[in-house]
């Protein structure tokens, strides 16, 4: 399966990245390749690209990169026909814990082992890329000053 290319949309207006960190990410995203996973692949791009641009670049790009963790998951559960637009990790859990109910056990262990093996590594990206932009809030809210925050 060809591994698709991330959006040319990647921030939006009030954070702006340069040409050159958007050649960065694809170069290193098309480098690494399929091999380890999309989170990899990801997480090689934005560590090619965090020195040339912004924070709020940066914070917009790792967004943007959960989101598409988060869709990917949706093709895997549902597949691309019946994939929502925009999908919400909470509906696909969800989703996932009605199925659970339903079959009277984990999701995984009632799937076919190829199918195990490629949600595994779905939600272990999804889990990296979420605990990454938890990291970056903190240090954000670090690098802000910032002594409380309210949920």
């Amino acid at each position: 399966m060809k591994q698709p290319q991330p959006s040319n949309n990647l921030a939006p207006a009030g954070a702006p990245i340069p040409d050159s960190a958007i050649e960065a990410f694809r170069a290193a995203y098309a480098t690494h390749g399929t091999q380890k996973g999309y989170a990899e692949a990801i997480r090689a791009g934005l560590a090619a690209a965090a020195p040339l641009i912004s924070q709020d670049a940066m914070l917009s790009l790792e967004q943007d990169a959960h989101n598409y963790l988060v869709q990917q998951l949706d093709v895997a559960l549902n597949g691309e026909a019946n994939a929502a637009r925009a999908p919400a990790l909470h509906d696909l859990l969800s989703q996932c814990q009605a199925e659970a109910r339903r079959r009277s056990g984990p999701v995984l262990t009632t799937l076919p082992i190829s199918a195990q093996h490629h949600l595994r590594q779905v939600f272990k990206d999804l889990a990296d890329g979420a605990r990454s932009l938890s990291d970056s809030a903190v240090r954000e809210v670090v690098l802000m000053g910032t002594t409380e925050v309210r949920l």
